[in-house]
């Protein structure tokens, strides 16, 4: 059976969720005071209000970017990214999961230091995510950009993807949004 450029994405991206759905419940909710006491006691490294710049490396033969909110060193010498969304329902941590471990690579890559953990702090409800960087996500990780690469090199008419739902949320969360004719966010 051949696969299509968006089934095998669409494949991907399922993976993906269904992973990092059903590694979530590993992962601990906590309050934002722990996430204050990083900021207290850490040193800021790097911060998206202060660099004004995306990450960017090489990884697996694409170019990678994020633009993680802020990170610190802790005092043991860890590197801690902390990622803030205005509102993060249940159904979109996985996307979250997934997007904090494209950041703990291009860490890595830039800074020659492996993060430890992410935190991802959902305002509305004054809550916060922590994300392990785990061998497992790391390899989900790597197994999608490859995946995605080997994607782009088979079908020059890549670019050529539509939208696929009618949920604005989703539209919010896109990297290609800002790109898209397609985007239902606002």
């Amino acid at each position: 059976m051949t696969l299509n450029i968006r089934e095998y994405l669409l494949i991907i991206i399922t993976g993906i969720a269904a992973y990092s759905f059903i590694k979530i419940f590993l992962s601990s909710h906590s309050s934002i005071k722990e996430s204050e006491k990083i900021r207290r006691e850490s040193v800021l490294i790097y911060s998206m209000d202060k660099n004004k710049e995306k990450l960017s490396k090489e990884i697996e033969g694409m170019i990678i970017e994020g633009v993680p909110d802020k990170i610190f060193e802790s005092r043991n010498g860890d590197f801690i990214i902390i990622d803030t969304v205005e509102f993060m329902r249940q159904d979109q941590e996985g996307f979250y999961k997934s997007q904090m471990g494209l950041y703990f690579l291009l860490v890595e890559k830039i800074y020659n230091r492996r993060p430890s953990y992410g935190i991802i702090e959902n305002k509305r409800n004054n809550r916060f995510l922590k994300i392990d960087n785990a061998d497992e996500l790391r390899s989900e990780v790597l197994r999608s950009i490859t995946g995605i690469r080997k994607a782009y090199s088979k079908d020059e008419n890549i670019r050529e993807i539509h939208r696929n739902h009618e949920e604005s949320s989703r539209c919010s969360a896109c990297p290609y949004r800002v790109d898209c004719d397609e985007s239902l966010s606002l």
